[in-house]
């Protein structure tokens, strides 16, 4: 059965995401049809673009790479065109000039394709990369071949301005060793696995401004705030690594916040605790998933520090708003 957005507990992805896997188990004679009965999924839904549980079509997925390879993600990311992956992406892409304002669309477009995938470009060892991490746990069925073709479509993204043959220097997962994988993808120089988030090294062609996409509108605090209030939301944002995405010393980020009466820290907690504040009122996601979405991979982390910024946990919160509503 479809999900639908409101469903407690939850983490839901469009169907229009396994669309490129079943074209490419047609083009191989797979029967996929008798896989998604398997999964649970029905046909007629699949095809119209429904919501699902993410659980079940990563497992639809699972299954597929069973009958076919084992690498059946990168296979399809890397044999399918944008168009076929994310069409209406695909579209507003192909109107940017640059790999910049590609992956700004490509982070503001996530909500119409799942509600757990983020992606973000972060500065890692003086070089730039583009980042993507899901909340499914790595020993969910379909993980590894999920995480893949999210590699596999970064790295179509970056062909669309880097030329069709482009390969990355390093790829970063999060998923386990897959030697099928690497042998795959040989062109590629160094892979790193059981890493905290995905991460393609894009190196020096580009140059992420985060804080310069809004320049032009906003003074540098209304522009520094507007991109904390994202990265905020990341796990194990510190104020080193918010440096490296502006680009700025430690030093200098602190004496600007102070000047503005400000410290990272304060800002953090505070675009956390409005994230999650709104989640609990205004959604029935559980109080788990709310916690990874504003940061936090373990439950008690985040029913700790919601205490300290509401004087009362997540849920004793959730049912007063409700309450008060009633």
């Amino acid at each position: 059965m479809p999900v639908l957005n409101e469903s407690p507990q939850l983490l839901i992805s469009s169907s229009a995401n396994v669309l490129p896997f079943i074209k490419y188990c047609e083009k191989q004679k797979v029967d996929w049809l008798s896989i998604a009965h398997k999964s649970g999924i029905r046909r007629d839904l699949l095809m119209s673009l429904e919501w699902y549980m993410s659980r079940d079509l990563m497992r639809f997925v699972q299954l597929l790479s069973l009958e076919t390879t084992p690498t059946l993600g990168i296979d399809v990311a890397m044999e399918s065109t944008l168009n076929e992956i994310a069409p209406d992406i695909a579209r507003l892409v192909a109107n940017v000039g640059s790999l910049e304002q590609a992956l700004s669309i490509v982070i503001e477009s996530m909500n119409v394709l799942n509600s757990h995938v983020k992606f973000w470009a972060e500065r890692i060892d003086g070089h730039w990369f583009i980042c993507h991490m899901a909340s499914i746990p790595k020993h969910a069925a379909g993980f590894s071949q999920a995480e893949w073709y999210r590699t596999g479509c970064i790295i179509k993204l970056c062909r669309h301005f880097y030329g069709q043959n482009w390969f990355p220097h390093e790829i970063r997962v999060a998923g386990d060793d897959t030697p099928d994988v690497v042998k795959r993808l040989r062109a590629v120089k160094h892979i790193e696995f059981g890493e905290p988030f995905g991460a393609i090294l894009v190196g020096e062609q580009s140059r992420f401004d985060p804080v310069d996409q809004y320049a032009s509108t906003m003074d540098w605090q209304e522009a520094t705030f507007k991109l904390l209030s994202n990265y905020a939301l990341l796990p194990n944002m510190s104020i080193e690594r918010f440096c490296h995405v502006v680009g700025l010393s430690k030093r200098t980020l602190q004496r600007r916040l102070k000047e503005n009466g400000h410290s990272f820290k304060q800002l953090k907690e505070t675009f956390r605790q409005e994230a999650a504040s709104r989640l609990l009122r205004e959604t029935a996601l559980s109080i788990e998933e709310i916690g990874w979405k504003v940061g936090y991979n373990d439950l008690s982390n985040f029913n700790r520090a919601f205490k300290g910024w509401a004087g009362v946990s997540p849920a004793v919160y959730r049912d007063s708003k409700r309450h008060s509503l009633a």
